[in-house]
């Protein structure tokens, strides 16, 4: 009887793991709520627990940035529909990645590959459609897109809570200088280098006192 090859050596992505990131996920999308919530506040000029019972009650997100957006019209009329137009598609985008991340299953995907003349079966956990075996070439979320979808939330979650600020009272001079312009044109992520709220942003350089 032939000898039976030892088996490959296993490199894993737990399950443990994929569920931590996701976990993550859904609580940076319940972050970017909580900005959209401030907005809200700021829209109808009351404080944030007011506009919470509103906010938190509308179950429907499209609807959730519609209300907002009319609120926006009514205050500003078409001041900020440059920014507000783009923001909003981004967070479309948002609201159905997040569906996605909430509702998918867990899967396992196994692969064998050569890394230093060895071969090693990797086995990697992802999120698919509940009905992906009846599709062809049906997507998958994976960690990189949890990581990625965390870091959008956070980013346009800090926007939202800027344009509260912008919305919501005065701000000096400086804060203007920095953010007005940013409101009055479309909202991109990623965020260019010149973006303040960009990782590695460094403000203009004050000139020397005299």
């Amino acid at each position: 009887m032939a000898k039976q090859p030892p088996p490959l050596p296993i490199e894993q992505l737990s399950m443990r793991e994929l569920m931590s990131y996701r976990a993550e996920a859904i609580q940076a999308y319940a972050l970017l709520e909580f900005g959209l919530n401030k907005l809200l506040a700021a829209l109808l000029e009351t404080d944030q627990k007011a506009s919470g019972i509103v906010f938190y009650k509308i179950t429907n997100a499209r609807a959730r940035n519609d209300i907002m957006e009319k609120l926006l019209h009514y205050r500003h009329g078409n001041t900020y529909n440059l920014f507000w137009n783009s923001l909003v598609k981004i967070i479309r985008c948002i609201d159905i990645k997040r569906n996605e991340v909430v509702h998918w299953h867990t899967s396992a995907r196994e692969e064998t590959v050569r890394r230093d003349d060895v071969l090693i079966k990797t086995r990697t956990f992802e999120l698919v459609p509940p009905n992906s075996y009846w599709r062809e070439n049906a997507g998958v979320i994976t960690v990189r897109d949890m990581k990625e979808f965390s870091k959008k939330c956070k980013f346009i979650s800090d926007c939202a809570i800027m344009f509260s600020r912008r919305l919501g009272g005065k701000q000096t001079q400086a804060w203007l200088d920095t953010w007005q312009q940013i409101f009055l044109t479309p909202a991109v992520y990623p965020p260019l280098d010149t973006h303040p709220l960009y990782p590695n942003y460094r403000g203009p350089d004050t000139p020397p006192q005299s």
